[in-house]
């Protein structure tokens, strides 16, 4: 569930072109480090979209119940998970904590669940991570869509 983080200057112009600040009380993701941008409000898991699921075209494999999964990240390495109503681990429990990190507020890797994805950018309504895994046949790319709660 987690990924690895890259960030390149063209999509840190994007970050920072969303990142105007409205009379409306939006949080705003200007003057703030990545590390910053995860922590700044709730985020809920919006898809995941593998490249080689079927013939390398990028094909959802998100389960329904996962859909309204919202994460809060917060200091000292905790991310608390909110199921939400369509629940797909009833034996965990609606609500639990796990893990996640970066190694500083500029890094281009997070753990989410002690997977490790890239960030490719973040934005006051968005973030994507992406990884790259080999279940055993061929690589694959796995990108995940966050979005503002």
């Amino acid at each position: 569930m987690a990924g690895i983080f890259i960030f390149s200057a063209c999509e840190k112009d994007k970050a920072e072109e969303g990142s105007s600040t409205s009379g409306s009380g939006n949080v705003t993701t200007e003057g703030k480090n990545k590390m910053e941008i995860v922590m700044m409000q709730d985020w809920r898991w919006d898809d995941e979209l593998d490249s080689a699921e079927n013939g390398n075209e990028w094909t959802s494999n998100m389960l329904d119940c996962n859909k309204d999964d919202v994460y809060s990240f917060k200091t000292a390495g905790v991310v608390t998970i909110n199921e939400g109503a369509d629940d797909c681990d009833p034996g965990i429990g609606q609500v639990y904590n796990s893990t996640w990190s970066m190694q500083n507020g500029t890094s281009k890797y997070i753990k989410v669940h002690e997977i490790q994805w890239e960030i490719l950018s973040q934005t006051n309504d968005e973030m994507i991570f992406e990884r790259t895994y080999n279940p055993g046949s061929e690589d694959h790319v796995i990108r995940q869509y966050w979005r503002k709660n």
